[in-house]
């Protein structure tokens, strides 16, 4: 990751070689922002290959790394939601447990 701006930001940058494959390199502009007590997330990604993977079409791989994209944000924003429920179920459940003072029997005479 690089221009880290946080809490509002940052890059992500990734290269990768696939042999006589060719390559591939990019980077993804990422912005968070608050909305309520929810976090909006945009990004603009930016890829280029080279080689054999070039001379396939680059549209069929601008499609998939879209989907790839797409369905990675998508099991982000599933996984956020099962954190949001845990954390509400343990902060509902540690109000409602007495406390060690009020739970003990009073055994002064």
């Amino acid at each position: 990751m690089t221009n880290i701006q946080a809490p509002n930001g940052y890059t992500i940058n990734f290269d990768g070689q696939g042999g006589v494959a060719g390559f591939g390199k990019g980077s993804a502009d990422v912005a968070l922002s608050a909305q309520g007590d929810q976090t909006l997330l945009k990004y603009n990604a930016r890829a280029s290959v080279g080689g054999k993977m070039a001379q396939i079409g680059s549209r069929l791989i601008d499609a998939t790394a879209g989907k790839i994209t797409e369905d990675f944000f998508k099991a982000s924003r599933r996984v956020c939601r099962r954190v949001r429920r845990r954390l509400r179920v343990r902060s509902r459940l540690q109000h409602r447990r007495p406390s060690p003072a009020a739970a003990s029997p009073n055994c002064g005479g």
